[in-house]
């Protein structure tokens, strides 16, 4: 194990027991049960329903790990980054109106992304009579699936999941396995380790 690689792991030492405390009794067996799966998600079609800086965040989260992905977005609104982004990209396409049962028909999944809980909790039923996924921020009870902090370096990718629980300690991971993973650790996803010095 290189210098490097091993000085970091005892310094992040520290920040994972300032962050992660002991469990108590009640908690032992309780358990992360989500299945984690690595979609091809630019073989896939996906709806984000929302316009706002939720749905930005959404869109910019998939663009960078899948950036060919078909994405439609329905909204009666868009912000302006949404906007510039859509017009520099071809398989982005907005459509400034409010959501119809129609639209699911287009999408394999769908991520919910908007502050009105009425229309949150429609497009979740649509959806699952549809017999879509669907993802609707901010509100665990109504997703079928989570999108968690994601560490990429190179082919390398490492997703980071706490049940929907704890946003913050998954965003504080991310951090420090970014640290933990030098960019060397690339390399290993394209030649055999016996190829590196």
């Amino acid at each position: 194990m290189p210098a490097e690689f091993a000085t970091v792991q005892r310094n992040s030492l520290s920040h994972f027991k300032q962050i992660i405390m002991k469990p108590h009794s009640s908690q032992a067996n309780d358990m992360n049960k989500l299945f984690p799966i690595f979609l091809k998600l630019e073989e896939m079609r996906l709806l984000i329903v929302g316009g706002g800086n939720v749905a930005l965040e959404k869109l910019n989260s998939i663009l960078n790990n899948s950036p060919q992905t078909q994405i439609e977005m329905v909204a009666p609104v868009f912000c302006e980054e949404i906007k510039t982004i859509s017009l520099a990209s071809t398989n982005v396409r907005l459509s400034e109106r409010k959501v119809g049962p129609f639209d699911l028909d287009f999408a394999q999944i769908i991520i919910v992304a908007v502050d009105d809980k009425s229309v949150s909790e429609w497009v979740h039923l649509q959806a699952k009579a549809k017999g879509k996924l669907v993802n609707v921020a901010d509100t665990p009870g109504l997703c079928d699936f989570y999108l968690g902090s994601i560490v990429n370096k190179g082919h390398l990718k490492i997703a980071i999941s706490t049940n929907g629980k704890s946003p913050t300690l998954a965003k504080r991971l991310k951090e420090i396995l970014q640290r933990c993973c030098p960019t060397w650790i690339a390399f290993f996803t394209i030649s055999p380790p016996s190829e590196i010095n």
